[in-house]
């Protein structure tokens, strides 16, 4: 009023609490052997959202590659869904996606990269360059060379003796990929 004089009164304001969305989605680790069996756990998924309590749905949205899973208990694990071959693709991507439980759900998005552990896997055949021996041939005569075939690139190969039911037969006398004859044979007693 005009005379200066002044009231007080202290108002209480009711703040409504809203859902936050996520702000974030993690992982417990980004890489896995190649080679492991479907449903094998990858790592934990987690996300942050600044509303206590709150729980979460997680989601695959993008897996160009269709390798990944989402499963456990809690559905809350990322999982191998598919044959991982380090030798074909070293890593994947895969994109994610974690709801809250707020009225409405809200998102949060995040793309991970899914990196292949290289397990050395074993020969698959091995190769002889020749496999015939004129009979009577001289101790030492090379038949052939060996090799072997190996998914991983760029393995070396160490062959060991062979014992034949007719012959001995030598493997590395000179080279280790060399196949020598080792004894006298004759045609007629290989029958």
């Amino acid at each position: 009023d005009s005379g200066l004089d002044t009231f007080d009164k202290l108002f209480t304001i009711a703040v409504n609490d809203l859902n936050e969305g996520p702000t974030g989605l993690s992982l417990s680790t980004d890489n896995i052997d190649e080679n492991s069996p479907v449903g094998t756990v990858i790592g934990t998924l987690s996300a942050l959202d600044p509303d206590a309590g709150t729980t979460f749905t997680f989601v695959e949205l993008d897996d160009p590659d269709d390798k990944f899973q989402i499963g456990g208990l809690n559905n809350d694990e990322l999982q191998v869904g598919g044959l991982l071959d380090f030798e074909t693709v070293i890593s994947h991507q895969v994109t994610l996606q974690v709801i809250d439980n707020g009225d409405p759900g809200l998102t949060y998005d995040s793309t991970f990269t899914i990196i292949l552990n290289d397990l050395n896997e074993g020969p698959t055949d091995i190769l002889l360059s020749n496999t015939s021996i004129d009979e009577n041939s001289s101790v030492g005569t090379v038949i052939g060379t060996l090799s072997a075939i190996d998914p991983d690139a760029g393995t070396t190969f160490t062959f060991a003796e062979i014992v034949d039911l007719y012959v001995i037969l030598i493997i590395g006398c000179r080279r280790n990929d060399e196949f020598q004859f080792g004894g006298l044979l004759a045609f007629e007693n290989a029958q």
